[in-house]
């Protein structure tokens, strides 16, 4: 799984069975289903930022400007 703090909110993002599943994960480490956002299939791992932040723009916030993978 592919962790990215987007604007402040933590999310994961799986590869599985050719799609792209996006998931909101918890402080607790639960990982809930987001089904309201669907990532196109054919795109890369190193686009999933930059389509985070257009998907999620509206959460920006002063000080909370980016999106940024997480190891």
């Amino acid at each position: 799984m592919l962790y990215f703090n987007v604007f402040g909110q933590m999310m994961g993002v799986l590869r599985r069975d050719e799609e792209w599943c996006l998931y909101h994960c918890s402080e607790r480490g639960l990982r809930l289903p987001i089904f309201d956002v669907i990532i196109p299939s054919e795109l890369g791992e190193d686009e999933l930022g930059d389509f985070l932040g257009k998907a999620y723009a509206h959460l920006a916030k002063c000080g909370q400007r980016r999106v940024v993978a997480v190891s």
